[in-house]
């Protein structure tokens, strides 16, 4: 369903847009902010159906729905209604706001028809029932809060019209927190979609050619989510194929490079053995926005850079620093053609596994 409305805490903001205050963005993007009428305590009365129209957004486009004025459909059915700018506004400045009245318009619950007994839908209804909404969007000039069974407290019997007088119910004041708001899902799909983020590529602070991109931009990934906080909301692969040149991604290693990015990274621990010494570069760059693993990999692609125009020889070499560096023997032919810029043979890796054995006896 396209106008599903899901609670406003229960929203990964963190992954969608990083350090930014929620509210803020809602604000920016002009995204709807509701509070959800509690049907078993309150009521709603529509007092002026009069309203200016509003676009309703979906996950790719704005439209305008098809809308009844608020005073021919039934208030019963009003279900969520929306927070001006302004009120939205003053609950991020002082984390709440109290409410004498709705005027931004709201939520009707579209509830499907009920089939007679022995009726058969066809596939036509069913069709239609797939597509229906859940929700119908309402005008109003101004809607108005109640509590239930309100209007029997205070009744008087000394005339007729104090008793009706003390009959009709009063208005309520409503305090609305940051958590109490509902936002649209069709409004987070198009902030998903569309991005917030400002990210900048930085400087290397390495040497590296080339045919090394994909470290380049496994270490900008980096940089972006460990130091920036920059919202990756379809993960750092999806990253990377957003912001990065497809030679840089599109290639066999780069799973295995775009989990390394992560500090919890979940082979970490087969990395604490391994010292830093025989890498002397990689002790030089940054621990807490770069885990081991990619610094290892830049130290490594670092010294590529002064030997790969020699022979075979330092072929041989390269994949021997991979599997010092502790990559396993998945990783290192992936990892190899990351770095070099192109695939190792089975015949060629079977030649350096032997080479290596022979090597240490």
């Amino acid at each position: 369903m396209t106008d599903e409305v899901i609670p406003y805490g229960r929203v990964a903001w963190d992954r969608i847009i990083g350090p930014k205050h929620p509210l803020d963005v809602i604000l920016d993007r002009q995204m709807h902010a509701y509070l959800k009428v509690d049907q078993s305590k309150y009521f709603v009365r529509i007092t002026e159906a009069r309203a200016s129209p509003t676009v309703v957004m979906t996950a790719d486009r704005k439209e305008v729905l098809l809308r009844q004025p608020g005073a021919i459909l039934p208030t019963d059915n009003i279900l969520l209604l929306r927070l001006t700018d302004s009120q939205v506004d003053e609950i991020r400045a002082t984390g709440v706001c109290a409410i004498n009245a709705f005027t931004a318009g709201g939520l009707s619950r579209r509830y499907r028809p009920k089939l007679k007994l022995g009726e058969l839908s066809s596939p036509l209804q069913d069709e239609e029932e797939r597509e229906a909404r859940l929700f119908t969007p309402i005008d109003f000039g101004e809607c108005l809060l109640f509590e239930r069974g309100q209007s029997m407290k205070g009744a008087s019997t000394e005339s007729h019209d104090r008793f009706a007088a003390d009959l009709e119910p009063h208005p309520l004041q409503v305090e609305v927190r940051e958590q109490d708001l509902f936002v649209s899902q069709s409004d987070l799909d198009l902030l998903c979609k569309s991005g917030i983020s400002s990210w900048q590529a930085v400087d290397y602070p390495l040497q590296i050619l080339r045919s090394s991109l994909p470290i380049y931009w496994a270490y900008q990934a980096s940089i972006a989510l460990n130091r920036d906080t920059v919202p990756m909301p379809d993960g750092v692969l999806g990253w990377l194929q957003d912001n990065a040149p497809k030679d840089a991604w599109a290639i066999r290693g780069i799973r295995t490079l775009s989990s390394m990015v992560r500090m919890d990274y979940r082979r970490r621990a087969a990395f604490d053995r391994v010292s830093l010494d025989m890498f002397p570069k990689a002790r030089e760059l940054p621990a807490e926005h770069l885990s081991k693993p990619l610094r290892l990999l830049m130290d490594i692609s670092d010294w590529w850079a002064d030997h790969w125009y020699f022979d075979e020889c330092h072929r041989f070499d390269l994949w021997r620093k991979l599997v010092d560096a502790g990559f396993g023997a998945t990783a290192v032919p992936s990892l190899f053609g990351a770095i070099s810029g192109r695939l190792a043979s089975r015949e060629t890796l079977e030649y350096f596994e032997y080479r290596r054995e022979r090597d240490r006896g």
